[in-house]
């Protein structure tokens, strides 16, 4: 039996893709560097996601190395990543890795699906730096807990389309069968906050219909955006169905892998010098901040992109 007759992907959107426009952002040519803050350099764990998702895995660091400062950035620019080509993700991703080295991050937790499926494969070789994300930690946990049926997942639709999922499950427990659904309007609500009401319950019943249909009893949420959904999820799905979100054993991996130095054990959160920024619209972020971790900060702006330069008429 072959990988692609053991896995299904349902997509249920109406455009493609290719259908869609996205903003147009390249790289400065000039790197700009954020400075790092005093006497944090190797210190911190830098975090980042195309958006408000990676705060989940945040509120995970927060719980599970409450010492350890945070540097945490949402490529807010490009959010959202999941109809973006590999290509794309893989720039991406390597530009913010070095942005969050340069602001003193000593190891690097991908706290975005995409980035774990389509770029950490080829950056594991070109980082220096302890590099983890949720992919195999999400597999691992779920495994643990799956007992019978497919194996679901909602991600988006490049998660989807990377395989990564079925390749990490089926590497770990052959012939599993796994079903994957794709929900591109998970993220636009999550980052709009209307984590609640009938858009995100019409969105969660569609979503979850295929999988239950298919009779999944245990459903990977691959996509750090998605736990802020999971009161809807739950109430779609029922109590017969386990959601598996892989932040605590991303987090669980960073810290068996990495040991920073100085790290103050049991520090309060407001002691520790944590950071967030945002390639676009920090305000927004500072807002995800308050409302999900209920710290009050003042998110940066890193100007990382710059906007492609308009065609000559």
């Amino acid at each position: 039996m072959t990988l692609q007759s053991r896995t299904r992907l349902v997509k249920v959107w109406e455009t493609t893709p290719s259908e869609r426009s996205f903003p147009t952002w390249r790289r400065d040519p000039v790197r700009w560097k954020p400075a790092p803050e005093p006497g944090m350099a190797g210190r911190a764990i830098g975090l980042f996601d195309s958006g408000l998702g990676g705060l989940t895995v945040a509120r995970e660091v927060l719980r599970l190395m409450p010492g350890v400062p945070l540097v945490y950035l949402a490529d807010t620019a490009h959010v959202p990543y999941g109809p973006r080509p590999a290509s794309e993700i893989r720039e991406f991703s390597r530009g913010i890795i070095g942005a969050l080295a340069d602001a003193g991050a000593g190891a690097i937790l991908a706290a975005c699906n995409m980035s774990s499926a389509l770029a950490l494969p080829t950056l594991e070789a070109e980082v220096p730096l302890p590099l983890v994300g949720t992919i195999r930690p999400g597999v691992a946990a779920a495994l643990a807990v799956w007992e019978a049926g497919p194996l679901g997942v909602l991600a988006t639709e490049g998660t989807c389309d990377s395989g990564a999922y079925p390749a990490e499950a089926q590497r770990r427990r052959p012939g599993i069968a796994v079903e994957q659904v794709a929900c591109p309007d998970f993220v636009p609500l999550v980052e709009a906050g209307a984590v609640e009401g009938p858009d995100a319950e019409d969105a969660a019943t569609r979503y979850m219909a295929p999988l239950l249909r298919a009779g999944c009893r245990t459903v990977i949420l691959g996509c750090t955006h998605y736990p802020w959904l999971l009161p809807v999820l739950r109430d779609v799905a029922g109590a017969s169905v386990r959601f598996v979100d892989p932040a605590r054993a991303a987090v669980e991996a960073m810290a068996r892998l990495w040991t920073p130095p100085l790290a103050r054990e049991g520090a309060p959160e407001d002691a520790v010098p944590h950071r967030f920024a945002a390639t676009a619209e920090a305000e927004r972020l500072a807002w995800g901040v308050e409302r999900w971790l209920g710290l009050r900060v003042s998110a940066e702006e890193w100007p990382l992109w710059r906007a492609a330069p308009a065609l000559s008429q």
